[in-house]
């Protein structure tokens, strides 16, 4: 009976937590930011690494612009192919649903958030303060290492607490946040190591991964 009551107070918790997270303006702030960064290809992936180890966000020039931050002037583009589509036509119809093929790739340059400077990028969730007295983080890191993940401390750009890397079957979390916080982040983190692997909505793929954190935290 106990372990049912704690379970339905924290599903309880959970939904109204959620209600009032995707309601909020800074939700709402959150999801235009968002809608901005594209989930790259694989090669892509390799692209951005080989050039720019530990790029975190990348976006293109105009993108970051919108969010309100600049690139530096001295900093080099992070180069990638973009696909260039043609309409399909049948001889010399156009199609009339308008769709459209892969007919090449172009080079055109991206820019990590470290590469930026400007407005801070929209939050929907403050950090923790306090400490691990329980020991957590080394529990999910062993969940980690079970999922076939490594682990590992990083100094992250942006104000990025951490990130997960299916390619690398890489987590990193910032090391300078508090402990109470590096162990919400880790679990946010093997939430998208889990579920994640391939996603079309990235803010439901966020959702998702923060409702895991803050079951696995409650």
């Amino acid at each position: 009976m106990e372990g049912t009551t704690r379970k339905e107070t924290a599903l309880a918790a959970l939904t109204a937590g959620i209600e009032k997270l995707t309601t909020s303006d800074a939700w709402q702030a959150w999801l235009d930011m968002q809608s901005r960064f594209h989930q790259y290809s694989f090669y892509n992936c390799l692209l951005i690494q080989s050039q720019f180890e530990g790029a975190t966000r990348v976006a293109g020039f105009h993108a970051w612009r919108k969010l309100g931050r600049n690139v530096r002037k001295v900093e080099k583009g992070i180069w990638i192919l973009a696909p260039m589509t043609r309409r399909v036509t049948e001889g010399d119809a156009t199609d009339e649903d308008g769709k459209r093929i892969v007919s090449g790739f172009k080079a055109v340059p991206v820019f990590d958030v470290s590469q930026t400077d400007g407005a801070s990028l929209p939050e929907v969730c403050s950090r923790l303060q306090g400490d691990d007295t329980s020991g957590a983080y080394a529990q999910l890191i062993a969940v980690a290492h079970g999922l076939g993940f490594i682990v590992e401390d990083a100094e992250l750009p942006g104000g990025i607490n951490g990130d997960c890397t299916h390619d690398l079957h890489r987590i990193r979390v910032d090391v300078r946040n508090a402990p109470a916080q590096r162990v919400k982040t880790l679990a946010h983190e093997i939430a998208h190591a889990i579920l994640h692997e391939k996603f079309e909505d990235r803010a439901v793929a966020e959702l998702e991964a923060e409702s895991v954190a803050y079951v696995i935290c409650s």
